[in-house]
């Protein structure tokens, strides 16, 4: 077990797309840190990670497809997210309804929230 923890490996990614996709994470959030709007670098950044990972080779309308398709599919968790994000009730039901049921536990055995 030891050998194979030791054992160098050919790489599963080229140099030229590992350096590529360094760059595309790294410089936005560089510039959106030296620009003072972090928020926006970090975005970038994390959908340039995204779309790092489904960089597979492959015809270009395949990668085009699963491209567009993450980026939907980001969009809208994101979406879902900065309105479940404002609402504790939703957020609880999008979690799990066990994890809910608890909520309103806790609510019901605190007086610093109300019971709804």
């Amino acid at each position: 077990m030891l050998r194979s923890l030791i054992e160098l490996k050919p790489r599963d990614v080229p140099l030229r797309v590992a350096l590529r996709n360094t760059a595309a994470v790294v410089v936005p959030l560089g510039i959106g840190i030296a620009s003072g709007h972090v928020n926006i670098g970090l975005g970038i950044a994390a959908g340039a990670l995204n779309t790092m990972f489904l960089d597979q080779p492959g015809p270009y309308r395949l990668r085009m497809q699963r491209m567009l398709l993450t980026a939907f599919a980001a969009g809208i968790s994101a979406f879902v997210g900065s309105i479940v994000a404002n609402n504790t009730t939703a957020l609880s039901r999008s979690a799990s309804p066990r994890t809910h049921l608890r909520l309103r536990a806790y609510q019901t055995r605190t007086s610093a929230w109300t019971v709804w």
